[in-house]
């Protein structure tokens, strides 16, 4: 429970009903509601509040890949288990003022890999408490490019080669002229992404920055991977 959530007033006994009547789940969340310091901006409502960790982003009750960090409920024992100098994070979640993202949706993949299920209950709901500067459309730009950097270190764990460049020079040119023509194609979104309010530019910044980490950190996500597949002591990058 982060120190901007305020949870109903059953979620802890929720919490604990759905453990003891679901074996298979090692992992529970909700759904989360908007409690804004100051008016929310119009692009606030077009994007459905997307990356403030509130709404079922479309979800439903049941199975599921990843909930929110934010009132996650975590199974002590198999955390334990699962958790431990031979198998830490890649990521890390906020840290400072940085607004490094990811660490919920890892410690989900996690979980997921190792055979155990993930459980949303839209019953299980909390309040987030968002301020006024983080409705500022400049800050969604940079945690959008948070998410982007994410998104790719955690190509790590699906083992997809297609997206992690192998070091041959003739793939990594591939690589380097498909970022320029993505680039090219929506240059008005990079050059002037503060005046795009919307969810095309948004969705562009995270992929933008996405295949930018992919392209130049390539090496460093291919070693990851094979780490996780070879379970050595994995080390921080991001």
């Amino acid at each position: 429970c982060d120190d901007d959530n305020w949870l109903c007033k059953n979620y802890l006994n929720r919490t604990i009903e759905l453990f003891e009547s679901l074996p298979d789940v090692a992992i529970v969340g909700g759904i989360g509601e908007a409690v804004f310091e100051s008016n929310p901006p119009e692009w606030f409502h077009k994007l459905n509040g997307f990356g403030y960790a509130v709404g079922d982003e479309g979800r439903s009750s049941g199975y599921t890949d990843s909930v929110y960090g934010a009132g996650m409920g975590i199974r002590k024992a198999i955390f334990k288990k699962l958790i431990h100098v031979d198998n830490s994070f890649i990521l890390t979640d906020r840290n400072g003022t940085s607004l490094s993202s990811g660490g919920d949706f890892e410690i989900c993949l996690i979980f997921n890999r190792a055979g155990y299920k993930v459980f949303m209950d839209t019953n299980l709901s909390f309040k987030h408490f968002i301020t006024g500067n983080r409705l500022q459309w400049s800050y969604y730009l940079q945690l959008r490019k948070a998410f982007g950097i994410s998104t790719a270190y955690l190509q790590a764990y699906t083992l997809n080669n297609d997206l992690i460049i192998k070091g041959n020079l003739t793939d990594y040119a591939k690589k380097a002229i498909n970022y320029f023509v993505f680039l090219c194609k929506r240059i008005h979104f990079f050059l002037f992404p503060i005046f795009f309010k919307s969810a095309a530019c948004a969705n562009f910044i995270q992929r933008l920055y996405m295949r930018k980490t992919l392209l130049m950190k390539s090496k460093s996500i291919s070693m990851l991977s094979k780490k996780i597949n070879n379970p050595t002591k994995l080390v921080k990058i991001y």
